[in-house]
C-alpha cells in the first residue's frame, strides 16, 4: 500500500483554515477557482468550503463542496466513523446524495493501521471523491 498520507508543516491547521484557506497548502488559488467556508463546527472541528468557478460569461457557478475534518489527536476506528457520519449528512443535504461533488479531507496528528487500510480500500473501489489525508505535528 502506498503512502497515502500527506505530511503539514503546521501545528494548528483548523485555526490556520479558518483565518486562510490557502495556508496550509492544501489549496491552489489558481486551480480551485474561489472559495469560502459556509459551515464550521468548532467542537467537532469540521468545515464545509464551498467551491466556484468562473464560466465563459463571465460569473460564478457552484461546482461542489469540500468537507474537512480535523483531529487534534490520531485518527482512529471512532474519528473515521464520526467523519463519514457526517460526510454523508453534508452529501445528502448539499449535494442531493451525489458523493461526487463532495471532498472528504481528514487532518489528524497521525492515523491507526486500520483507518489507512479501510482509506485504501474505499479509495481504490469507491466510485466517489477519494478521501485524502493530512498529517502534522511531530
Amino acid at each position: 500500500m502506498e503512502n497515502i498520507i500527506e505530511k503539514l508543516k503546521i501545528s494548528n491547521p483548523y485555526s490556520s483554515l479558518l483565518s486562510n484557506l490557502y495556508s496550509i497548502g492544501i489549496f491552489n488559488s489558481a486551480i480551485n477557482g474561489l472559495l469560502s467556508i459556509i459551515e464550521k463546527n468548532d467542537k467537532h472541528r469540521t468545515i464545509l468550503i464551498e467551491r466556484k468557478f468562473i464560466n465563459n460569461s463571465n460569473s460564478y457557478v457552484g461546482s461542489g463542496y469540500y468537507f474537512i475534518q480535523c483531529f487534534n489527536f490520531f485518527c482512529n476506528e471512532n474519528e473515521l466513523k464520526q467523519f463519514r457520519n457526517t460526510l454523508e449528512n453534508i452529501v445528502k443535504q448539499k449535494a442531493k446524495g451525489n458523493y461526487m461533488e463532495v471532498d472528504p479531507i481528514i487532518i489528524a496528528t497521525g492515523f491507526s493501521p486500520d483507518v489507512l487500510n479501510f482509506i485504501y480500500q474505499y479509495n481504490r473501489i469507491q466510485r466517489r471523491k477519494p478521501i485524502q489525508l493530512f498529517s502534522y505535528g511531530e
